[in-house]
């Protein structure tokens, strides 16, 4: 099993036909202050299964910051139905991530766990907002 996708965005859903969409895809926030709980995200993944890993598994997210402070962890199960015997499958997830804290600028990310597993690392960039230039001769 492997992750083919993983991204930050305002939002993403799976259709009824196990399409997976995403809407302001992005992997830079930049909060007006610190510290800021940014409102809403999703992550969003799509995992490739292979032959003979039917069955559940054990999914964990974990966003650390820049010093490696876990920030938040979460833990899930999928359960991957019968598929294709020579292909595999695939599976997409969606989490909603509301109010998620941030109190340092830098470099965050959100590590991806399969079965116990790191197979993944999606950075987030949490940047300080620069000032609009007031032209010349202005301070």
């Amino acid at each position: 099993m492997k992750i083919e996708l993983a991204l930050l965005s305002d939002y993403a859903a799976v259709t009824r036909e196990g399409k997976l969409i995403a809407a302001g895809i992005f992997g830079q926030i930049r909060p007006p202050k610190m510290p800021w709980q940014h409102p809403t995200m999703y992550i969003a993944l799509r995992v490739r299964f292979h032959p003979g890993e039917e069955g559940g598994h054990k999914i964990k997210i974990r966003l650390v910051d820049p010093d490696g402070t876990e920030i938040l962890s979460l833990d899930g199960d999928a359960t991957v139905a019968t598929m294709d015997p020579v292909e595999g499958g695939t599976s997409q997830l969606v989490l909603a991530l509301n109010n998620v804290p941030f109190k340092v600028f830098g470099r965050h990310a959100f590590d991806l766990f399969l079965d116990g597993r790191h197979e993944h690392t999606v950075p987030l960039s949490v940047a300080e907002r620069t000032r609009p230039s007031g032209g010349p001769n202005q301070g």
